[in-house]
């Protein structure tokens, strides 16, 4: 209690209102969050200021992969009303609107509140122009590493007990990165559950191993996958990133800078060192742009065909996407390709892998390995200048649209080496250092991105239909075996539920096999309870309206008002709880407001790995 007495003084301003929460950004943060608003993860860390508040922290990604830590807040609790705040009026107040409207995917660990808020914004029709068409993902690495990873540990204690624990993390991380399809992610599962089920069986296992681990699937995974699976944001321009770790590394950079923050300093010197270091951040972004805008990689003797093409892309476009394309590049010799459809302004073409190699048992384990067949259509559009043609290209497999850069089924087909025209604006070196700085250059990119996104957001070539269909390689005509793979599911190439697992057991069958009952389904998931404002508290869900009737009491006249309806609503209350409880409750004198800084239960804090007072000496 003297502790919040202290901290409402310290923070009781002038004309008596509280200081509850402060957020800020940078300039040059600002700037570069204009340039990469695609996407942001979001950690809350502890441990930099002496009033005990967590530090609410987002960063960006730029096209090299780099991160931005541009924003930070000091907060008073990470109660659900505190993330309201932070997402309904702190971003959109120090971000620019048309740079928030183009987040495309909002990366964070499993905390109920904060998930919960998120959903709750990003699925109300009336907010969701804030956040464009953004969508939330739960991180992968603090869901397997520091879920499944942990809770199994202690039970691990054989090498076996190592290979079934390595197994399902592998198995874990193929539905973050793998799964294209929600028809692949329903299959995956089906077979990993009864997969650990036939696991139930072998008495080799530790105690414990196995059916842990289908309950963690069970109670942990499952109700989340839909927030966790590639499948839901293989067509989300960044949906390549399923971790939020480095929101992590960013934090781990700030609490081993010379200049720190420390948990013993007052919350203006903290703010001054979280300023400082990202202001540093954030000069050595720029001045690495500007370096690698003037770098480019040397010719050798010795360069082969991939390296010459690697050595003129690295002229114009960032390593990291240049690399990426260069290996599609590689990729595309395996493939092969047949005309589906075809007429004057449209090109239809299947693609699939020329020899399906089947995967090792001892190399892959039982995790399924799908192979399908991709669709890529040639579309003839007109330009926005109106005097000319281009041709869009969209694969199914929708590589272009995570990454701007093409993917090797396109390049299966059309007898083009990679050059800078086939990637996206974003993925040019100049593209950091002068969007947002040189207004003409800033129109030309938003003019050309616009046009894309009108066509269905693939690799815009300009060039006419006809000029392109010259350069196609030679087809392989075979449509059946095309059409084999062509559903979203495609063919499971690994033999190994072909033979011992496949159609063996159910999955409600497999609940019962170790001993637990059945649960009766419900109609309201986990992720919709934690979207649900009706199941927080009624601090939570009548804070807003509070405080927004609290501010339209000006004179003394409304003030007393706004008390008699408070003092009314207590009065109700009471007698319900009179009512239920059959206590005598004698209404004492004023009213409950809403604390204006929020407490948790007192813990103890644990000393130290360590410290000397761990070990007791030796009474002499």
């Amino acid at each position: 209690k003297s502790f919040v007495k202290n901290l409402i003084q310290q923070l009781t301003t002038g004309d008596g209102t509280i200081l509850l929460a402060v957020m800020w950004i940078p300039d040059e943060g600002k700037r570069y969050h204009t340039k990469f608003p695609h996407v942001l993860g979001c950690d809350v860390t502890f441990g930099t200021n002496a009033e005990k508040r967590p530090l609410f922290r987002a960063s960006g990604k730029t096209s090299d992969n780099k991160n931005i830590p541009h924003i930070n807040a000091f907060v008073p609790s990470q109660q659900r009303w505190v993330f309201e705040w932070i997402f309904e009026d702190g971003l959109p107040s120090i971000l620019d609107a048309t740079a928030l409207s183009k987040t495309c995917l909002i990366v964070t660990d499993q905390d109920a509140q904060l998930v919960g808020t998120l959903l709750n914004k990003l699925r109300d029709s009336g907010r969701i122009c804030t956040y464009g068409s953004a969508l939330n993902r739960l991180c992968s690495w603090h869901k397997i590493d520091r879920g499944y990873y942990q809770m199994i540990l202690s039970f691990v204690k054989t090498d076996k007990d190592r290979q079934f624990k390595q197994t399902i993390i592998n198995w874990l991380w193929h539905f973050t990165k793998d799964i294209e399809y929600h028809a692949q992610q329903v299959d995956s599962y089906n077979k990993l559950t009864a997969f650990v089920v036939l696991a139930a069986d072998d008495s080799e296992f530790t105690t414990g191993l196995v059916s842990n681990t289908l309950k963690w699937l069970r109670e942990s995974f499952q109700p989340y996958l839909d927030l966790l699976c590639q499948c839901n944001y293989h067509a989300v321009y960044g949906g390549n990133v399923c971790e939020n770790c480095w929101v992590e590394s960013d934090n781990a950079a700030l609490k081993k800078d010379p200049t720190k923050p420390k948990p013993n300093n007052k919350l203006y010197v903290s703010l001054d060192a979280i300023v400082n270091h990202t202001g540093k951040r954030m000069n050595n972004l720029a001045a690495d742009a500007a370096v690698s805008a003037r770098s480019q990689l040397l010719p050798k003797p010795s360069d082969t065909k991939l390296d010459t093409i690697r050595q003129v892309l690295s002229k114009n476009i960032v390593s990291k996407r240049r690399d990426i394309v260069i290996d599609q590049y590689e990729d595309s010799s395996d493939y092969c390709f047949q005309v589906f459809d075809e007429d004057k302004t449209r090109l239809v073409c299947l693609t699939r892998k020329r020899n399906v190699v089947v995967p090792k048992l001892s190399e892959r384990g039982p995790i399924p390995l799908y192979h399908l067949t991709r669709q890529v259509t040639f579309q003839e559009v007109k330009r926005a200048c109106g005097t000319k043609v281009g041709v869009m290209i969209i694969c199914s497999c929708n590589l272009y649209k995570r990454v701007k850069g093409p993917c090797r089924h396109i390049y299966c087909i059309i007898d083009l080496s990679p050059v800078a025209e086939h990637f996206g604006l974003e993925n040019f070196k100049s593209y950091e250092v002068d969007y947002g700085e040189n207004k003409a250059y800033t129109l030309k990119v938003d003019e050309y991105n616009r046009e894309v996104d009108l066509y269905g957001g693939g690799l815009l070539l300009d060039t006419s239909l006809a000029d392109l269909k010259s350069h196609l390689k030679e087809q392989v005509i075979d449509l059946d075996w095309y059409m084999e793979t062509l559903s979203k599911v495609g063919v499971d190439v690994n033999p190994y539920f072909k033979s011992s697992v496949e159609s063996s057991i159910s999955i409600g069958d497999a609940m019962m096999v170790i001993g637990t009952k059945k649960k009766k389904k419900r109609n309201n998931t986990a992720l919709d309870v934690m979207a649900n404002p009706k199941q927080q508290g009624a601090y939570t869900r009548a804070h807003a309206s509070f405080s927004e009737i609290a501010e339209l009491a000006k004179t003394e006249e409304e003030v007393q008002i706004f008390l008699d309806g408070l003092a009314e609503i207590r009065g109700k209350l009471m007698a319900r709880k009179v009512a239920s409880s059959g206590e005598n409750v004698a209404g004492g004198e004023g009213l409950m407001s809403f604390p204006e800084v929020e407490t948790s239960s007192s813990v103890a804090r644990k000393k130290p790995w360590g410290s000397p007072s761990n070990f007791k000496r030796t009474r002499k």
